[in-house]
């Protein structure tokens, strides 16, 4: 069981979070743009005329521009709240502690540096699992990460392109004797694709753009071929993010059997940030998850608001429609 815990845990730990295994920090880290104070966002789900609140979460952003805290509250549960507080020590971020109120899901993580303020290590630390890692730089660029514990061991090779851009993870992890190499490819930081050297894992892509995600899974093995040559087409191209996820979804029209998994449409002001959000659930028909978004900046403008906003849902219901005709929610995809 504990072989499965620590390949579960080194594995999910990146989804759909910045691509380095660095500390999230900044509100770039986080998806915002770099003038971000805070952000306060509240979930919905729509039942006809029916509202019913399910969650809010709050960023907020020290004069450092760091993450100093970040909180959920679940809104339906008497507004159980988790929390992570970061510790910051002469600007450089000392401890990470989530809080839960779980034992099974509170963890940890601390960190140290070299006289040169680099990466050197950190520990996560929680009831049932306890990480080390060690990080090597190749100037300012992570170069490796080496993550182990008493069930085996997990290391990172990271890979730029000639515009400084990661556009590769391998990760090949060892628990006895068995050892599997995982990659996993970027756009912007963002993980558009994944897929094992073995056949033990299913593959996964992401159709990233500004206005929206959708992941999918796939066991079809003959696409390999095609992520290999847009792992060149990544190392050797500086190209425009519509352009990948053009040729992400030509891959999954050749996919055989890909399952969607996820379906999240954006709406986002000038800077970029969002200013509401969709999901659809399985079967991906019916939008009944929406949110909202207040953002504080640094010079003291606020911009969107966390009550129900009437017009951005009727926007995404019309996009989800026309997405149904004739884009990625289309039954003509394969």
């Amino acid at each position: 069981m504990k072989k499965y815990a620590f390949l579960f845990l080194i594995f999910s730990l990146n989804i759909f979070c910045l691509a380095q295994s660095l500390p999230k920090l900044s509100p770039i880290d986080f998806g915002y743009s770099n003038g971000v104070k805070s952000i306060n966002s509240v979930k919905y789900f729509v039942d006809g005329d029916s509202l019913q609140k399910l969650e809010e979460n709050y960023y907020y952003f020290g004069p450092n521009k760091k993450i100093m805290v970040f909180t959920e509250k679940d809104l339906r549960n008497k507004g159980a709240k988790k929390s992570t507080i970061y510790k910051y020590e002469n600007d450089e971020v000392k401890s990470e502690k989530y809080n839960a109120g779980n034992e099974y899901q509170d963890y940890e993580v601390s960190y140290q540096y070299d006289a040169d303020k680099s990466l050197l290590s950190s520990q996560y630390i929680s009831k049932y699992i306890n990480l080390n890692k060690k990080y090597n730089f190749t100037g300012n660029k992570l170069s490796s990460v080496i993550t182990t514990n008493e069930m085996g061991k997990s290391e990172e090779s990271y890979f730029y392109n000639n515009f400084g851009d990661l556009y590769a993870i391998h990760n090949t992890e060892t628990v006895g004797k068995g050892s599997e190499t995982i990659v996993t490819l970027f756009k912007n930081n963002r993980e558009i694709a994944r897929y094992s050297t073995s056949k033990s894992r299913r593959i996964g892509l992401n159709y990233i753009t500004n206005s929206k995600e959708f992941s999918y899974a796939t066991s079809d093995e003959s696409i390999k071929k095609e992520l290999e040559t847009l792992e060149l087409f990544l190392k050797q191209n500086k190209s425009k993010d519509l352009i990948v996820a053009q040729k992400i979804e030509m891959i999954l029209k050749k996919a055989k059997n890909s399952e969607l998994i996820s379906a999240k449409f954006f709406i986002r002001n000038a800077k970029g940030d969002p200013e509401a959000s969709a999901e659809l659930e399985v079967p991906f028909e019916d939008l009944k998850i929406v949110a909202f978004y207040r953002i504080d900046y640094s010079n003291g403008s606020i911009e969107g608001s966390t009550d129900f906003q009437k017009h951005h849902f009727q926007d995404f219901q019309n996009r989800i429609e026309t997405e149904k005709q004739v884009g990625l929610l289309s039954k003509n995809l394969n």
